[in-house]
């Protein structure tokens, strides 16, 4: 009897010991036992409740941390040897009993996807996500860079984007609420709750005439806009999409503006006034009006735009609402057009004729093409120009719309780089059958198209220059232009 109670007490002592040893573990198991000591000194009795950091050498940690009176997000690094706490947070962790499904968690990954992820289970508007950042100097401190709240109330799952003190709000559609801010978006100092408030109030004023436009904060820019509630009430002037009255009127003939509604100025050229006004809820239009119109006492700047040429390649359209609703009218292929500023990175306004008329509208940074950008190049103008060596012996030929870099000239001819830089090789054209500095349009003829056509499971190995060694990937692709040939290979 005696040694039957002697082995249960010792199965007993053996199924304890590992639930003593785990309760007593400062962290995971990857966890440097001195960043679990760091924790452990500022918070005796602490408890980590989830970690991630920096792999395979861990530098750096996020660690979720019950403290035993609150709960805690902290960030901590290894500096000069010692880890140190960088930033901590008591507001993010819910402070209710702690539910591991309900958080995820990650840092130091390759992406600098930082990020702490709270979903409780049936309770989607008290979700919450932020994604935080720490800048490039090494005094610069921790902050939240983004987030999104769940949907509560009448409000849709609200997301948003910290910019320099000024805060991008989204709801359902891509049109953001773009205001400024005085939030502390530091790690130390980020509340969600107040957060959530100016999200939600931001949406709310999508439609106001507190918004903001986007801006690089170049010299190209677009100002920002100035609210002006002085004009004379009860008064309709007409919207022209640009400043006179030879050019477009706006909304198929009809635009107007009623002085009874807010009016952004946004700056004045050849006596007209560049506008942003709302239409219907969600519906605003940029546009211009007479400067006449404008309050005596009032000023608002000269706008001096750049008036760089480009080509619209197409297919593209065109919009005078870029920052709500994109309302759009497609323009044909090839057109020519002068860009005049930015709107941020997405947005270009450029001038244009459009069906006969001068017109003025945003198109999308992508669909524009400065002629700059064609600078330095030779466009094959003939249906087909054979490429020969410094010997003149021919060693390819390229075919009409192809674009090729120029290297060199001498009398006649034009010497072009085939492939990149590195394994790339060079040839010489005919001047008198290539284009200078043109951009597609400017040519009377297109590379052909070739369709590549593989028995299942076959790939073609493309390249990057007409060289083994250049071998770039596989590809399956089947439409490609077929811009030339040379020594065995096809360039497209």
């Amino acid at each position: 009897m005696h040694r039957r109670w002697l082995t249960l007490l010792l199965l007993l002592c053996l199924m304890m010991a590992p639930a003593q040893a785990e309760e007593e573990a400062p962290g995971p198991d990857w966890m440097p036992p001195e960043a679990a000591a760091a924790m452990e000194a500022q918070w005796p009795g602490m408890r980590v409740l989830s970690a991630s950091g920096t792999w395979p050498e861990v530098t750096s940690l996020l660690a979720l941390v019950d403290t035993g009176t609150s709960k805690l997000a902290c960030i901590l690094a290894l500096e000069d040897g010692r880890w140190q706490i960088q930033a901590v947070n008591d507001a993010i962790i819910d402070d209710g009993a702690w539910v591991p499904e309900a958080f995820w968690i990650g840092f130091g990954s390759e992406d600098k996807s930082n990020f702490i992820w709270y979903t409780p289970k049936d309770r989607p508007q008290d979700e919450r996500y932020i994604s935080f950042d720490k800048g490039p100097e090494p005094s610069a401190d921790w902050a939240v860079m983004a987030g999104h709240f769940g949907p509560a109330g009448h409000y849709p799952e609200l997301g948003f984007h910290n910019r320099d003190g000024v805060m991008w709000v989204r709801g359902e559609c891509a049109a953001a609420s773009i205001l400024p801010h005085q939030l502390d978006m530091r790690f130390d100092a980020y509340d969600p709750q107040a957060v959530r408030l100016f999200t939600e109030w931001a949406y709310d004023m999508m439609d106001s005439f507190l918004q903001m436009i986007p801006s690089t904060g170049e010299s190209d820019a677009l100002p920002q806009g100035q609210y002006i509630d002085r004009f004379a009430k009860g008064q309709t002037w007409p919207v022209y999409s640009g400043p006179g009255k030879e050019y477009a009127r706006l909304g198929e003939g009809k635009a107007a503006v009623s002085t009874n509604d807010w009016i952004q100025v946004f700056g004045r050229e050849k006596g007209w006034l560049f506008i942003q006004y709302n239409i219907s809820p969600g519906r605003n239009r940029f546009g211009w009006i007479e400067g006449k119109v404008l309050p005596a006492g009032v000023s608002v700047p000269e706008l001096r735009f750049t008036r760089e040429e480009a080509v619209l390649p197409g297919p593209g359209w065109m919009t005078d609402d870029p920052l709500r609703t994109s309302a759009e009218s497609h323009l044909p292929d090839n057109r020519e057009a002068v860009i005049l500023a930015t709107m941020g990175e997405d947005w270009r306004y450029v001038e244009l004729t459009y069906q006969g008329q001068l017109t003025r509208a945003f198109v999308p940074t992508l669909a524009v093409n400065p002629r700059s950008q064609y600078h330095g190049s030779a466009t094959v103008r003939v249906a087909q120009t054979p490429l020969l060596d410094d010997r003149g012996k021919p060693i390819g030929r390229y075919f009409g719309g192809a674009r090729l870099a120029v290297l060199a000239q001498r009398e006649g001819q034009v010497q072009v780089r085939i492939g990149d830089e590195r394994h790339g090789r060079s040839g010489w054209l005919a001047l008198g059958d290539v284009m200078l500095d043109a951009a597609p349009m400017d040519v009377p003829v297109r590379p052909a198209t070739a369709q590549l056509c593989l028995p299942d499971g076959q790939v073609a190995r493309a390249y990057t220059a007409p060289d083994l060694a250049a071998v770039h990937a596989a590809t399956r692709t089947a439409g490609l232009a077929w811009l030339g040939e040379v020594q065995g290979f096809v360039h497209v």
